[in-house]
Order: C-alpha cells, then sequence, then structure tokens
C-alpha cells in the first residue's frame, strides 16, 4: 500500500538507530491509542449530548438546546486543545518508539 510521504516532527525513543531524513515506522501501545481515540471521538459527542440534555431540561426551544448541544461540542475541542493536549504532552504516557528505519527514497525526476 502505497502512502504520500508527510513529514511530521514528534519526540520518539530511536531503538532503530535512524538517522535525519530517514523514514521511520512508530510503535505506540494500544491502550495509548484507545485513549486518544476515546478523547478525541468519544468526548466531544459526550460533551454535544450534555449540551443538548441541558438545554432540553431548562425547558428551552429546540433550537435552543441544538445551540446549546453545538456550544458543548465546541467547547469540548477547545478544551481537548487547550487544556488536555498540554497535559498529555508533560506525561510520559504517550511515548512512541521508532522500529523501523529506511534510507529517504530519492526523487526520481533529480
Amino acid at each position: 500500500m502505497a502512502h504520500e510521504a508527510k513529514e511530521v516532527a514528534v519526540t520518539a525513543d530511536n531503538r532503530a538507530e535512524a538517522r535525519v531524513g530517514d523514514s521511520v515506522v512508530l510503535e505506540l501501545s494500544d491502550r495509548e491509542v484507545l485513549k486518544a481515540a476515546f478523547l478525541i471521538y468519544i468526548v466531544p459527542v459526550l460533551f454535544l449530548f450534555i449540551g443538548v440534555g441541558l438545554g432540553t431540561v431548562l425547558g428551552l426551544t429546540e433550537t435552543h438546546a441544538l445551540l446549546m448541544g453545538l456550544a458543548g461540542l465546541v467547547s469540548s475541542f477547545l478544551l481537548l486543545k487547550f487544556v488536555v493536549d498540554p497535559y498529555i504532552r508533560r506525561q510520559a504516557g504517550y511515548h512512541l518508539v521508532i522500529i523501523c528505519a529506511a534510507k529517504p527514497v530519492q526523487d526520481k525526476e533529480s
């Protein structure tokens, strides 16, 4: 399966002795992947439902309850971006490991 090359800067344990410019394969534990997926996909949906539910309990119209849900959704994104993400980056929990390195492929046009 061919993938378009995309450069991303991350910090990882270099067990494969990769050099700058090498293409690498990174490993992340299943638990860390599931935790990240929960934060990215489930938390915003929960905030959306909580916002709609709160608007309904407060007796707001359906339109206003929906707007409360959208406000909850936006607030979850802001919370994840500006509070949770910096916290996770300071933790040692998300630990990437370079498991395989390959020399960079030269352009054939050169």
